[in-house]
């Protein structure tokens, strides 16, 4: 059996905020890049050239952050804001086998505020029922 490791919320925010370089102001997380963290760097070889893969898609550096002493992959598993999907902004992120989502707002002439929330969550399935047009 495989142990889980649970990391509090606060343990994810000082981890993302040492990975950033941005001192601790009391700032709970709203200066981390939470953009950067779901587009990380596109990989480069040591004179500079982008990176492919063998079907010639663009590699990307692996996105990890510092807990406890070990690296620990970090993938951006959702994001919703933007660009014609309203004002509510929001980014969630695995962690091992946890997720945390990071909430805020996008305006158009400003883009991404994450002055919201940042709590663990859990993925749940939903069932949705869509109606398509048949005749006329």
């Amino acid at each position: 059996m495989t142990a889980t490791t649970n990391y509090t919320t606060d343990e994810v925010l000082a981890a993302l905020a040492a990975r950033e370089e941005i001192e601790d102001a009391g700032y709970g997380g709203e200066r981390i890049d939470w953009f950067d963290l779901a587009h990380p760097p596109i990989a480069c070889d040591a004179e500079g050239n982008v990176i492919r893969s063998e079907s010639g898609s663009l590699v990307y550096e692996e996105n990890t952050v510092s807990l406890r002493g070990e690296d620990v992959p970090l993938s951006v598993v959702h994001e919703t804001g933007g660009e014609e999907q309203g004002s509510y902004a929001s980014i969630v992120i695995a962690l091992g086998s946890q997720f945390f989502r990071k909430e805020g707002y996008y305006a158009s002439h400003y883009g991404a505020d994450w002055d919201g929330s940042f709590h663990e969550v859990e993925p749940r399935q939903v069932v949705v029922t869509e109606y398509k047009r048949v005749r006329g």
